[in-house]
């Protein structure tokens, strides 16, 4: 392909193409560069393709110094995976509308070994974070590599327990993959690059829109084996990732929360549904004949929370809050709350300071 990554780059510059429209063009002309070259009248004669595509195609056509912009390209470090790469993602090629073009930092060659994606919802909380990357440190020492998306919450929470867990973490970008999203996340990001890779469908320089976001769920869990979903809500997008995951043929692993958390419905909907109920690692480990003896880890179990303690949890945030705000937000008596309020304190969810106030910690090392 030497010499022709240009026109693939090109191609994918056209404002508004999107990866429908690119395919449609390549099922005409069967490659980019034909594209470019064609004569401007063939282009009337697809109907297929929206008049606005054809006019912003001719019209950057007829502008662009692709050789230029090529040279930016190679100069900027990002590497691009086109349909006909031998490094294209096999798993992707088979799914359906797969991205003739793919755009990543880091390296892209995934380990041999179960790939699995992790997904949940963006305001998750200390529990979900705590066992998103708890799973995701244990499956990577396990072996497995670790796909998410790099939003806040569950995402984040996966990408930093793969890391934590020695393991290679590749993160689906919705936004170009030279954007980094949320901009809190670049220290992961550079993480993740040195570690794994970020990749993305999405031209270099594309803003995270609303609109990418479905599209770069179906490569969430088409480049994974199975999907494991950590609190999400019965509208989740990250219930999305499922629809796909499960139209693709991939196995889906959900684990179940407090029935009185909003953020958990989804899960529980999907165990209902026939999602496999994840308690501890050793319920996706047994299915790919992988031991817990193996893992280097001494605990692989989920820690639990009682139902009080569920309730609690989501009062409290970074910023410390008083006894006494906290017993009327919850209605209990002092003792009954003061107890509930030691044992989290205990597994590790949260920190007292001076003053009989409480807030958030760390936890097992994850950072929020």
């Amino acid at each position: 392909m030497a010499g022709r990554e240009k026109y693939w780059l090109a191609l994918k510059m056209v404002p508004g193409i999107g990866g429908a429209n690119y395919r449609r063009l390549l099922n005409h002309f069967h490659d980019p560069q034909a594209v470019w070259e064609a004569p401007a009248c063939l282009f009337q004669q697809l109907q297929d393709i929206d008049q606005q595509i054809r006019d912003n195609l001719l019209a950057y056509r007829a502008n662009a110094d692709i050789e230029a912009a090529w040279q930016r390209f190679l100069a900027s470090g990002m590497g691009m995976i086109t349909l006909e790469s031998a490094d294209y993602p096999p798993g992707l090629a088979n799914i359906y509308n797969p991205p003739p073009v793919l755009f990543h930092y880091g390296d892209v060659h995934v380990p041999k070994g179960p790939v699995i994606a992790i997904v949940g919802s963006r305001r998750c909380s200390a529990y979900g974070r705590h066992v998103a990357g708890q799973l995701a440190a244990e499956l990577a020492e396990a072996g497995f590599t670790v796909v998410s998306g790099m939003a806040r919450g569950i995402d984040t929470a996966a990408h930093k327990g793969a890391l934590r867990g020695g393991g290679y973490t590749l993160a689906v970008l919705g936004s170009g993959a030279d954007v980094v999203y949320p901009p809190e996340n670049n220290k992961l990001y550079q993480e993740i690059i040195q570690k794994g890779a970020v990749i993305s469908e999405f031209a270099p320089g594309m803003p995270p829109l609303a609109a990418h976001f479905p599209a770069r769920n179906r490569l969430i869990s088409g480049l994974s084996d199975a999907v494991l979903v950590i609190e999400a809500a019965e509208k989740s997008g990250a219930l999305i990732t499922v629809d796909a995951a499960l139209e693709q043929g991939r196995e889906v692993y959900a684990v179940p929360g407090c029935i009185t958390n909003n953020y958990s419905t989804g899960c529980h909907k999907l165990i209902q549904q026939g999602a496999k109920l994840v308690a501890s690692v050793r319920d996706i480990l047994e299915d790919y004949g992988i031991s817990t003896q193996d893992v280097h880890k001494n605990d692989s179990t989920v820690i639990t929370m009682t139902l009080e303690e569920q309730t609690v949890l989501p009062l409290l945030g970074v910023m410390p809050l008083g006894l006494e705000e906290l017993v009327m937000k919850t209605g209990w008596h002092t003792s009954q709350l003061l107890s509930v309020l030691t044992a989290l304190e205990i597994k590790g969810f949260i920190e007292s300071v001076p003053g009989k106030r409480y807030k958030l910690t760390d936890v097992k090392g994850l950072r929020r």
